[in-house]
């Protein structure tokens, strides 16, 4: 199982009109990332973290008769610098896949550095 740190830096609506008209929206990140501090450091030392920059573009469709909240996240690849807006290119066109390819087995990311979270979970219940 990979686990991924991830802090909302802020939350921008997409300029692109389609992205818009499909209610898509876009999140910067900052993703920490845990390293160890050398190949054959102990399991007892300090591991030093990274800090990197993603850009997301995410969906959620809630399911009201089933109860279900589905979230669907592209994440674009990771930037050490800073946050560049060129980092959101591409995102719509993996959010609107509907047969996204594989990741090779072993792998967390696709070769371009992107990820795709797909969730599935209990909608929250809301009070009337």
């Amino acid at each position: 199982m990979d686990h991924f740190i991830f802090e909302c830096i802020s939350k921008e609506n997409p300029t692109n009109r389609i992205d818009v008209e499909k209610g898509w929206k876009y999140i910067s990140l900052l993703e920490h990332t845990t390293e160890e501090k050398s190949p054959t450091s102990m399991k007892n030392e300090t591991k030093s973290v990274r800090k990197s920059f993603r850009c997301a573009m995410y969906d959620v469709t809630d399911y009201d008769l089933d109860g279900v909240r589905i979230i669907r996240i592209a994440i674009g690849k990771s930037s050490d610098e800073k946050f560049n807006v060129q980092q959101c290119e591409g995102l719509g066109n993996l959010l609107g896949e509907t047969a996204l390819p594989f990741v090779p087995e072993g792998e967390r990311e696709w070769p371009d550095g992107s990820l795709y979270l797909y969730m599935i979970g209990k909608k929250p219940y809301m009070s009337t």
